[in-house]
């Protein structure tokens, strides 16, 4: 539970569903809202929505295209995705790896008139910076060293 002491003169408690052993995990799914028909396009991701996270969603460069990053239940791989709302296509841009866990990456900023993102990584043992193609055929190294990007 979740207690809130200070809105009040007396604690307010929240209920927050979490699943312990041996439970059913939630299942999240993601969907695009057309304002003018007011119908819900769902989004088919990949593996089974109870062993998996979506841990960002947010808009490419139009209301067009959304990237979304799911995680595993482990939280040790991130697939990137960009969706196509008009072809109603997903297709699989970046698979983050790593045998402890990898972070998600908030804010990713589309650059060259939006025919790349940044990308930050540790996949070469340092945090660097990447640029990513759109549809993830070519990733390039931007700070290479031995060092930490902040």
């Amino acid at each position: 539970p979740l207690v809130n002491n200070t809105d009040g003169f007396y604690p307010k408690v929240t209920w927050i569903p979490y699943p312990k052993t041996g439970q059913k995990n939630s299942a999240c799914r993601a969907g695009v809202v057309d304002v003018e028909t007011e119908k819900t396009q769902w989004i088919e991701l990949p593996g089974d929505s109870r062993n998996h996270y979506l841990a960002r969603m947010e808009w490419a460069d139009s209301s067009q295209e959304l990237l979304l990053q799911q995680l595993n239940r482990e939280q040790n791989t991130n697939l990137v995705m960009l969706y196509d709302v008009g072809q109603r296509k997903l297709n699989l841009v970046i698979t983050e790896r790593d045998e402890a866990w990898v972070d998600v990456e908030d804010d990713l900023h589309l650059v060259n008139e939006g025919k790349r993102f940044v990308w930050i990584s540790e996949r070469d043992g340092w945090k660097h910076i990447y640029l990513v193609s759109r549809d993830g055929t070519k990733t390039t190294l931007a700070s290479p060293g031995d060092f930490d990007v902040i």
